[in-house]
């Protein structure tokens, strides 16, 4: 997926997603854990009544996503412990 600007895709990743709040970092973890958008939410401290609306608004944020693929890659890398 391309960033929806491209000029951003030249600058290191650090500058192009900005830093994450404690609970959008654990949301990050949750999700690649579970796979499941409306659990991450709740496990993390979101509402539990709008974990549903949550999960998928945090899903629909380019540094929330790119958090989760750089945590995917991470937990599959068998050279990190």
């Amino acid at each position: 997926m391309m960033h929806p600007d491209p000029a951003l895709e030249t600058l290191p990743e650090a500058e192009r997603f900005p830093v994450l709040s404690s609970r959008q970092e654990a949301f990050c973890r949750h999700y690649v854990a579970t796979g499941n958008a409306a659990a991450a939410a709740r496990q993390s401290g979101y509402a539990p009544a709008s974990a549903r609306q949550t999960g998928h608004a945090l899903l629909q944020r380019p540094h929330i996503v790119g958090r989760v693929r750089q945590t995917r890659q991470l937990s599959s890398d068998p050279d990190i412990s």
